[in-house]
């Protein structure tokens, strides 16, 4: 076979040659981009176009000299597209070589070097690589994995890390192998990823592939393999029949075995290495005899790693082949030895030989999503139709519209598709999402009844207005305890609202817009009446019915006087915050019509606290503000809305949610803020917004600085004092350029101008995982109650997760709890913390010396006493310090390796609680 000009380099010094492969069953050659089939002239090889692979993406196509047909062309995935996959069929648990081309030439060499990710995924194998092009000179590259699927779908996914980068492939090759082929090594759930295959005693630089390897393998010779002086190359002299794969499972190709490398002299070990290492590694080495032994002669010797022995060999000429699978756990430089073993009086070992080696990285499934959501999801796929869902739903880029939970299992919570214009009923496969806490279907054109939610225990948002669905609304959504928004408006249900739901006083229900739907039973049934009756009772129900009206204005008219009258007959800030009177300069009213106007009829919610929703507006002068409407169910009341009212009229700082007003009409109570585009901080640690935000560690400390100087002016500059009382990173809200305002002043509270002073307080307020427990145990309020809750804050920055987590174990519930178990014990603090950081901060890009002393600091904050806490001035400080030192480390020209000196060095202990 002619072997065409090679043209790129792999890495690990393997030499590839752009050479097509004849057509042969179980082998799939896949043109990314390609405009029709082709067929190699030179082998007969059939290329396919990949149109039935992939929904998604561009064909690119280029001309480059010397380049065979099928890499003239790439699929390149721009911008929205963030992960865009291949479904290629596969038979199920058999074995298969993937081989992926990437020709990078289409780029801009100088400027432009194309970064993302590959992940493989299938059930329960879920991986992923990395691409970093660092130089033009790896602007050629080609990747190869041996993996199965245990069903007949492998997905290989392109995902965009960059917003200046867009993903691409050139071409992906399958190669179907045999049953036996590397089965001790890829299981389920595990891969392997191609280093190199060497064909060891040969002089030549060509690299050889099929045919003479039927499987497409590559092969190269022994260049890249640290081999000792004292080896030898030496060719068969003997003829001998090597394709044995009854003996073989791997099945080496014959031109392998036919040469190998020994030792002279005999006695002297065959020494080598390679040239990367990797945490788990499979080596395989091949020995076939290929010297004619005479009656005297004999060939045994021993394999060890690093000096370590690990197996005997034993050739003849009746043992045509031998190979042994060596899988090894470290990350050190590895050795291998092959020594001479003499055990057999009167004859002369002939000494180790080597014919080839196969040297693969081992790599692990990461988790897959549950099965069951798994199934649930597809079913919602197939019914609307939504072909952009593909591969794992959550696996490293969550599907368009879902929201997932990773700890020990990997569980979708939350499905949003509003407006996304579906038509058709819902599934009713969407309860076998059973970890499901928020649903979001609105605006579309789904119709059918409603699908049977009852089984998701863990519901707390349930969305589906404006739509045409019909039928009744089930009794057992009453039964579902977490429910905290009911949204069914303007739909065609009937029938009558659950009492259960109608009575649950937590549960914001809404259901306008239904015309058959009743609020109780007795109204609905008398729609069902003979009409004869109504014609009849007609003057008497409305009598009735007017005596009742007029009651019932009457008695809300009495209640809207009353209410109206506490509020306009009281100063308000009376018995709560004394000494301080409304701004009116800073703090207008609105009237109800305002707010109407503003937000849109109240159209756009943008959140949901302890006062009720928060809704967005915009005023009259253009101002974007956020409205919360205190509902009839909240938690706060009258006392908390006048001190919001009272603070925020007369504190003002830059990191201070400032109060742009409030309304007090026809018994509706709103407060009207600044409006702060980035959300809380909770959004991008682990709520809403943390599956597309990655913080880093400047960032997170930056936002820390900003809250802190908030806490710091209410505890210190004002007069008399204020404690926030609710410090937590739900209350901390980010504008656009992610500068941080402490927000939500409804428990706040005075206390005495000492700043150790305490103020004794009948009803304990603020938030479980955050609350100080001094305060709680005496009810006494100091300064450095703020400072405990800032601590845990301060940790959750840290660490990435929630101050409490029910769905976690009882060790891992508690953040604070968590941390020191990691933290017990330890000597000094470089342990801990690298186990507890948070995983989504990159650990190279994190400056450990600034991080570390924000560490301590929290430890410090949450100590159980407070008068051992650090004041709220001594934080800002130490914060600053922080920021200072990620300066100057920035400033200097430095490599930026990990930093574990003793310098930073300290014990645990004497911080720990």
């Amino acid at each position: 076979m002619k072997m065409q000009k090679p043209i790129l380099c792999l890495t690990a010094n393997i030499l590839v040659l752009f050479v097509s492969v004849a057509a042969q069953p179980g082998f799939l050659n896949i043109d990314c981009g390609g405009r029709k089939n082709s067929t190699d002239p030179e082998t007969n090889m059939t290329w396919i176009v990949d149109a039935n692979y992939v929904d998604v993406g561009q064909t690119v196509n280029f001309s480059i000299p010397n380049t065979p047909f099928h890499m003239q062309s790439m699929r390149l995935f721009p911008k929205p597209l963030n992960k865009s996959c291949y479904r290629l069929p596969v038979n199920p648990n058999v074995n298969y070589l993937l081989r992926l081309w990437f020709l990078f030439d289409y780029y801009d060499q100088s400027t432009n070097l194309p970064s993302f990710n590959v992940s493989f995924e299938t059930e329960g194998l879920l991986t992923q690589k990395i691409q970093a092009i660092k130089s033009a000179q790896d602007i050629e590259w080609t990747s190869e994995k041996i993996l199965r699927s245990p069903n007949g779908v492998l997905y290989v996914c392109l995902i965009r890390t960059s917003d200046d980068s867009d993903p691409f492939v050139s071409a992906i090759q399958l190669r179907s192998l045999l049953s036996g082929m590397y089965a001790l090594q890829v299981k389920p759930g595990t891969m392997l990823s191609t280093v190199t295959r060497r064909d060891l005693g040969v002089n030549s630089t060509d690299l050889v592939r099929y045919p003479r390897d039927e499987f497409d393998r590559f092969w190269t010779t022994e260049k890249g393999v640290a081999l000792d002086n004292n080896t030898l190359p030496i060719l068969s002299s003997r003829s001998v029949n090597f394709n044995d794969k009854n003996n073989s499972s791997n099945v080496p190709p014959t031109f392998v075995l036919q040469s190998a490398l020994t030792v002279k002299p005999s006695t002297e070990p065959l020494v080598f290495g390679l040239e990367r290492q990797y945490i788990k590694t499979l080596v395989v080495l091949y020995f076939a005899e290929i010297e004619v032994l005479n009656s005297s002669e004999y060939r045994k010797f021993k394999i060890l790693i690093n000096n370590i022995a690990v197996s005997n060999i034993t050739l003849d000429v009746k043992n045509n082949i031998v190979q042994v699978p060596l899988t090894y756990d470290r990350e050190e430089q590895v050795e291998f030895s092959l020594q001479t073993i003499q055990d057999e009086q009167g004859k002369s070992n002939r000494g180790p030989l080597l014919n080839g080696l196969e040297y693969y990285k081992i790599i692990d499934s990461e988790t897959a999503t549950d099965a069951g959501d798994v199934s649930g999801l597809f079913s919602i796929k197939t019914a609307f139709g939504l072909k952009e869902w593909i591969s794992d739903p959550c696996f490293s880029i969550p599907w368009n519209g879902i929201k997932c939970n990773k700890n020990y299992t990997v569980r979708v919570v939350e499905i949003d598709l509003s407006g996304r214009n579906l038509s058709g009923p819902v599934p009713n496969s969407i309860k076998e999402l059973t970890e499901l806490r928020s649903i979001s279907f609105q605006d579309n054109h789904l119709s059918g009844i409603l699908p049977d939610f009852c089984k998701l225990a863990r519901l707390e948002i349930l969305r589906l207005q404006n739509n045409n669905l019909s039928g009744i609304i089930p009794d057992c959504l009453s039964e579902l305890k977490n429910l905290k928004e009911v949204n069914l408006e303007n739909n065609n249900l009937s029938g009558v609202v659950p009492e259960g739901l109608l009575r649950n006083r937590f549960l914001d229900i809404r259901y306008s817009g239904n015309p058959n739907l009743c609020k109780d039973g007795n109204q609905c049934h008398s729609k069902d009446k003979n009409i004869k009756i109504i014609v009849v009772s007609a003057i008497a129900a409305l009598v009735g019915c007017s005596l009742v009206l007029i009651s019932v204005i009457m008695y809300r008219r009495r209640k809207y006087l009353k209410k109206k009258n506490q509020i306009n007959n009281q100063p308000l800030n009376a018995g709560l915050i004394p000494g301080m009177v409304l701004n009116p300069l800073s703090c207008c009213s609105f009237s109800l019509l305002d707010m109407k106007t503003a937000t849109n009829n109240f159209s756009q919610k943008i959140g949901q606290g302890g006062f009720g929703s928060v809704y967005f507006g915009k005023l009259a002068d253009g101002k974007d503000v956020a409205v919360k409407l205190l509902s009839s169910s909240s938690k706060q009341g009258l006392a908390e809305f006048l001190n919001e009212i009272n603070l925020l009229s007369r504190v003002h700082h830059k990191n201070l949610v400032s109060l742009s007003g409030y309304c007090n009409e026809s018994e509706e109570l709103m407060l009207v803020y600044e409006h702060m585009c980035g959300g809380s901080l909770k959004d991008h640690l682990y709520g809403s917004l943390s599956n597309i935000s990655t913080l880093d560690w400047k960032t997170r400390l930056g936002i820390a600085l900003d809250a802190a100087q908030g806490l710091e002016y209410l505890l210190v500059s004002c007069t008399p004092k204020i404690v926030h009382r609710d410090v937590k990173s739900s209350n901390i809200l980010l504008d656009s350029n992610l500068r941080a305002k402490m927000a939500d002043f409804g428990l706040s509270k005075i206390i005495g101008d000492d700043i150790m002073s305490s103020h004794i307080t009948t009803n304990i307020k603020g938030t479980v995982g955050y609350l100080d427990p001094e305060y709680f145990h005496t009810n006494k309020l100091t300064e450095r109650s703020d400072v405990y809750s800032f601590g845990v804050v301060l940790l959750e920055m840290i660490c990435g997760r929630k101050a409490i987590d029910p769905e976690l174990c009882e060790e891992e519930l508690s953040l604070l709890k968590w941390v020191m178990l990691h933290v017990e014990g330890s000597k000094d603090y470089g342990g801990p913390l690298i186990a507890i950081i948070d995983k989504k901060m990159c650990m190279s890009e994190i400056d450990m010396k600034s991080l570390y002393p924000i560490f301590t600091l929290s430890l410090k904050c949450i100590q159980n006493e407070a008068s051992k806490r650090p004041t709220i001035t001594d934080i800002v400080k130490q914060i600053k310090e922080a920021m200072d030192m990620i300066k100057s480390e920035s400033s200097s020209e430095e490599i930026n390796e990990p930093r574990y000196s003793a310098e930073y060095s300290y014990s645990l202990l004497d911080v720990g609680r």
